[in-house]
């Protein structure tokens, strides 16, 4: 499970590189990834244009286990993508800076 954690992230990072001074509303929406145990789906909504909020789960059957919610928030002129994954960490938050400045 977790090396599909890292695929996605990889995803997102490096789009969010790329696509940084486009904004992130290309994220926005529902992402479906599939393997032979079931799937995960991603939900991303737009707040405001300093807040986008994310959250996967593995969905297995008709049951669905959540596995992470995301922000991707700008402070000042910095993103950060702010990952809290279940039973991990003791459910808090862990910040990402991803870039700044622009």
């Amino acid at each position: 499970m977790k090396k599909y954690y890292f695929i996605i992230s990889l995803f997102v990072f490096n789009n969010l590189y790329a696509q940084q001074s486009k904004g992130f509303d290309w994220l926005v929406g529902n992402w479906k990834i599939s393997n032979n145990r079931g799937f995960i789906i991603e939900t991303w909504k737009k707040q405001n244009d300093s807040l986008y909020i994310g959250s996967s789960g593995f969905v297995k059957g008709k049951d669905t286990i959540p596995e992470e919610n995301v922000e991707l928030k700008k402070v000042v002129e910095d993103w950060f993508y702010i990952s809290t994954v279940a039973n991990q960490n003791n459910n808090k938050p862990v910040s990402f800076k991803i870039f700044g400045g622009y």
